[in-house]
């Protein structure tokens, strides 16, 4: 699966636009690697914090093809930057970086799935946010 998507939006002077990009590659009898990534830019439009702000992800994963009870194992891992801009305050710019490493088990063709997950989330002015880090697990399930 290749997916290549650019989508913009205006209204009243405020913009918004963002490109991202999938693949998926299921490698014979080795499972499955998935890489995605995508770009936004917000100019007084909302979405994140800041006036205006613009920013980046990348992940990776890979599904490993063993089953192991009534699942597959799949670790991810993710990094993100945003910068924000603020037209009114007293320090008028921030950066958030964040990195993600996760442990997947994928049930039911991604209809269920459990995670232990670690998110580190940094700023460097502390403006837009705190510094903080979560240890978790989490729980999805569609119906």
């Amino acid at each position: 699966l290749l997916a290549i998507g650019i989508d913009g939006q205006s209204e009243d002077g405020n913009k918004a636009y963002s490109a991202d990009f999938l693949l998926e590659k299921k490698l014979p009898n080795l499972g499955v690697v998935n890489v995605e990534s995508e770009y936004a830019k917000y100019d007084h439009f909302g979405g994140y914090a800041g006036d205006s702000s613009d920013g980046y992800y990348i992940l990776g994963s890979y599904l490993f093809p063993q089953v192991v009870g009534v699942g597959k194992f799949q670790p991810l891992i993710k990094y993100a930057h945003a910068n924000y801009q603020f037209d009114t305050g007293p320090t008028p710019n921030d950066s958030q970086r964040t990195f993600d490493i996760e442990l997947n088990y994928i049930m039911k063709t991604f209809n269920a799935r459990m995670s232990l997950y670690f998110l580190d989330v940094k700023y460097d002015h502390d403006v837009a946010g705190i510094d903080h880090k979560v240890v978790g697990i989490g729980l999805q399930l569609q119906l």
